[in-house]
């Protein structure tokens, strides 16, 4: 059992690498080939390929249980949803809205607000050493 136990403990470790490549390199590819980047700089390198995510989200969707009851204003009219409601949002079409992203379909990753702006399934901000803030 043990031997079982540590052999199926090896594949989620090689699965979970290979999707977590596999992610990689489809991020780095969205990335222009025409954009010069320092490698050797973290901060640069991260908000290109955090600009990458924001125009080609590698989680399209996020379910959120709201734990207050919230007030949300969709396209001016407030609905008030109550402790428990599942919501669902769309990163991809959030990502892509001209209001908080000028020319979303542009590659900038010099945005003013990438960092304060972008929603990710992940991380709710961005600091200087690259930590995920964690909401």
């Amino acid at each position: 059992k043990r031997e079982w136990a540590e052999l199926q403990v090896s594949l989620a470790e090689i699965a979970a690498f290979k999707v977590t490549a596999n992610q990689c390199v489809n991020i780095l590819t969205e990335i222009p080939d025409e954009y010069p980047i320092d490698v050797d700089n973290k901060v640069e390198v991260f908000k290109a390929a955090l600009e990458a995510t924001r125009r080609h989200p590698p989680v399209n969707n996020i379910n959120v249980i709201m734990e207050e009851a919230t007030l949300i204003d969709i396209n001016g009219r407030k609905f008030k949803f109550p402790v428990g409601t599942v919501v669902a949002a769309s990163i991809g079409i959030a990502s892509l809205d001209e209001k908080v992203f000028p020319h979303p379909d542009t590659f900038n990753p010099k945005r003013e607000n990438l960092e304060s702006a972008n929603i990710n399934f992940n991380m709710v901000g961005f600091n200087t050493t690259g930590n995920r803030l964690r909401s």
